[in-house]
Order: C-alpha cells, then sequence, then structure tokens
C-alpha cells in the first residue's frame, strides 16, 4: 500500500489531561514524559494513565543520583527487577570484589 493511500488516525489526548491525572499517575509511578508518550502513540486517556510501566524508566534525577553513586544504570535495573526497594538500589554502593589486576 502507498504511503498516499495509507489512512492514519492520530489523537493526541494529552491536551485533555488534568494535574490532578498526571499526579494521580505520578502515585502509581507513571510519569509525566511517559504518559505523554502513550498520548503521542495513540494510547486512549484511561489506558496512558493506568497501564503499568513495564520496567525502569531511568529519569534525569535518578541518572545524577547513579552517577554521583557510581552505579551503573545496568546495575540499577536489575537491582529493581531483582525486587530491590528504590532507595536501596540508588544509594548501595557496588561489591567490587573481583579486581582487574594482579597482585
Amino acid at each position: 500500500m502507498n504511503k498516499e493511500n495509507k489512512i492514519v488516525f492520530t489523537t493526541n489526548y494529552f491536551e485533555d489531561i488534568t494535574a490532578k491525572e498526571v499526579e494521580l499517575a505520578n502515585e502509581k509511578g507513571i510519569s509525566k514524559e511517559v504518559i505523554k508518550g502513550r498520548c503521542y502513540q495513540g494510547f486512549n486517556k484511561y489506558r496512558a494513565l493506568n497501564k503499568p510501566v513495564k520496567g525502569t524508566i531511568i529519569t534525569s534525577e535518578i541518572a545524577k543520583i547513579l552517577k554521583e553513586n557510581n552505579i551503573k544504570q545496568h546495575t540499577f535495573r536489575e537491582r529493581i527487577r531483582r525486587g530491590w526497594d528504590l532507595e536501596t538500589a540508588l544509594h548501595k554502593k557496588v561489591n567490587r570484589k573481583y579486581n582487574k589486576g594482579v597482585d
């Protein structure tokens, strides 16, 4: 099918979402950026605000804390996947028992 013949339906519900709805979604762990992205992808309003987030979203604030604590994003994601709480995953120093050099 040619691009000219393809019908695309795009609806942006983001403008219809109130600050209170965003606040309620944030309590469920869904950020404003995720909601906005979902709306642009065509999610309906209810689904954009309520569908649980898969994986862990690395915000700029989290990235800054990880960098300060010298923790790689992969390590952080694995900690969360294994059930660590957010604070421990962000702040517990990495156990570096394996050295690259040999004495």
